[in-house]
């Protein structure tokens, strides 16, 4: 996993991420939102203190770096997960 920067599209229904951004300077465009979850609770979970299970999940299909091949950009699906209110977002490759 790779701590990102995540640019989310805001719209009426809520928002889902568009582009991913690693530390490194790698970036992958998202086509497709395949799933998302939330914690059901997640309003009142963000705030525990020192909680640190998943708050909220996103299963994207992106075009940009491969894994094993940073060289080459290619499309492929990806898990994008944070951990609570205003945390870091991280990006699962495999």
């Amino acid at each position: 996993m790779r701590r990102v920067t995540v640019t989310f599209e805001h719209t009426e229904g809520g928002g889902y991420p568009t582009r991913i951004e690693g530390e490194d300077g790698l970036v992958w465009r998202v086509e497709a939102v395949v799933g998302c979850w939330r914690h059901p609770d997640l309003g009142r979970y963000r705030f525990i203190p020192g909680h640190r299970a998943e708050a909220e999940r996103w299963h994207l299909t992106v075009i940009g770096p491969l894994p094993c091949r940073p060289s080459f950009i290619g499309e492929h699906e990806v898990v994008l997960r944070t951990f609570g209110e205003h945390m870091s977002w991280y990006l699962d490759l495999s």
